[in-house]
């Protein structure tokens, strides 16, 4: 993976998944805390068989649930940085083809490791797991007999462990952020 080609495809890709990870987490909030409201209200307007201890609980949980999601969307505007992210990655793109024509005419890209970069200062730099995507989906694209015209590092093990449990837990906790109010509300009743 000698080439700058290389490394930038590398980015952009990246850079795409860390995209779709961010925005992913921007929905995610976005039907949590109307969900964690519906609760809130649910528990104080409707008499229930719940016994006040655990209802106050599940109250002031649902609050401060609904009160620290709000603060980090409104601190941490997502969309926003996924559009700056999305613009990012469509550069990379454009420079990635000036580059790829400069290295098959052995012409200097120095110019454009410059400029790439400066990119790279522009937004947050994507994840570990980000780049273990990339090289799982490149490996498996390779094993399909899909050309890949960019190289790009083989996964470990380790990449495979790893992703692989992190993308599940990830959608377990999702999952359980969902039901819990569901699961305590059966349980305790």
């Amino acid at each position: 993976m000698n080439k700058l080609s290389d490394r930038m495809w590398i980015t952009r890709k990246a850079r795409i998944n860390m995209e779709k990870r961010l925005m992913l987490i921007s929905n995610i909030y976005t039907y949590l805390i109307p969900w964690y409201s519906i609760i809130m209200i649910a528990l104080s307007l409707f008499p229930t068989k719940i016994e006040v201890n655990l209802r106050n609980s599940l109250s002031i949980f649902s609050s401060v649930f609904v009160l620290v999601a709000s603060l980090v969307l409104s601190q941490r505007d997502i969309k926003k940085e996924c559009k700056k992210i999305k613009k990012q990655y469509i550069k990379i793109g454009k420079l990635i083809t000036e580059t790829k024509k400069a290295e098959e005419n052995s012409i200097d890209t120095s110019q454009f490791e410059l400029m790439y970069n400066k990119m790279l200062l522009s937004t947050e730099n994507h994840s570990e797991n980000d780049f273990r995507k990339v090289k799982i989906e490149c490996k498996m694209r390779k094993n399909n007999n899909v050309d890949e015209e960019y190289t790009v590092p083989l996964p470990s093990c380790f990449d495979y462990i790893y992703y692989s449990i992190s993308y599940v837990v990830s959608r377990i906790v999702i999952i359980l952020l969902f039901i819990s109010p569901i699961i305590l509300y059966i349980w305790f009743k």
